[in-house]
């Protein structure tokens, strides 16, 4: 039933975030975790349902001798709180795939694309229970049913020197390299289309409305989810950053040279400044430090 479901989703959930590695939207936390030469940092804040839609985490995954660090963030529609479940359950699957070991990096790739297809099952099961008397609030008003729950889903896999990533939906990637801005990742939704883009240019469909139409997304579909795992060789000194649907190319203009903390603290206040309340964030951010790295990895 969808009343144990959630209720063991959000045990797990808060189990999690007991121990640092995850956090929700509208949860205004912070991670932080180092594993090798990498930093990473994570935030969430900002509440627009009484159930969070938004979900960070950051985790160690075992790759050959040494620990790798897995950052995921899944977002889900603010205007649907059944999608929190979405959300969740996309994390849960990432944090599970996590607990086993990799040989080498010749396994990552099939790896996240494991946990990419086990979330989209997940979230395809959870669809199809009864509601059982649990509420869930929509834009249009309260869900019927379960069907149709999605999100969208990112996650980041430091394997050095390699950045491995494979994404579907709206959250955006970029890297910083020589303070250099380029965006890594084009959301899946009508306005990167040419469909979309046809449509925005001959007047017929707005912009905004546009970029608001997902074209893939986990779980609203019996079919697989078609998507890439991307690999990235990365250098000292580069980060990525990963954030939800709110994160865009120039709000990060001119963060390149800050520090990482700085960053989500700049994001976070123009967010603030342009919804005239909390921020509605959810980002990642890591970087690679020059100890302990060079082109061929991590040294011993």
């Amino acid at each position: 039933m969808a009343q144990s479901l959630l209720a063991n989703l959000e045990g797990r959930l808060a189990a999690e975030a007991r121990v640092g590695r995850t956090s929700r939207f509208g949860e205004a936390a912070s991670l932080e975790l180092t594993l090798g030469p990498v930093h990473a940092l994570a935030r969430t804040e900002g509440a627009w349902s009484p159930l969070s839609t938004s979900a960070v985490a950051l985790a160690p995954w075992r790759c050959g001798e040494s620990d790798v660090l897995v950052a995921g963030l899944a977002e889900g529609n603010y205007k649907d709180e059944g999608t929190a479940i979405a959300a969740g359950l996309a994390l849960v699957s990432l944090l599970d795939h996590a607990q086993s070991p990799l040989l080498s990096q010749a396994d990552v790739v099939p790896a996240l694309r494991r946990v990419m297809l086990d979330a989209h099952e997940r979230i395809l099961e959870a669809s199809r229970l009864p509601l059982a008397g649990r509420s869930f609030g929509t834009a249009a008003g309260p869900r019927k049913h379960l069907r149709g729950l999605g999100c969208s889903l990112s996650v980041a896999l430091f394997a050095l020197p390699n950045l491995y990533s494979c994404w579907l939906g709206e959250c955006g990637s970029w890297l910083v390299r020589n303070q250099q801005l380029s965006q890594l990742t084009v959301p899946h939704t009508l306005a990167q289309s040419v469909e979309g883009r046809s449509l925005i240019d001959s007047g017929r469909l707005g912009r905004d409305e546009a970029a608001g139409i997902l074209l893939k997304v986990l779980g609203t579909s019996e079919q697989a989810p078609n998507f890439e795992v991307t690999r990235l060789a990365l250098n000292a000194g580069d980060r990525f950053v990963l954030g939800n649907e709110n994160l865009s190319s120039a709000t990060l203009a001119t963060s390149s040279t800050m520090g990482m903390h700085e960053l989500i603290e700049h994001v976070a206040g123009t967010l603030r400044a342009l919804s005239y309340g909390p921020p509605q964030l959810a980002m990642i951010a890591a970087e690679v430090a020059a100890s302990g790295f060079d082109s061929k990895g991590v040294r011993g």
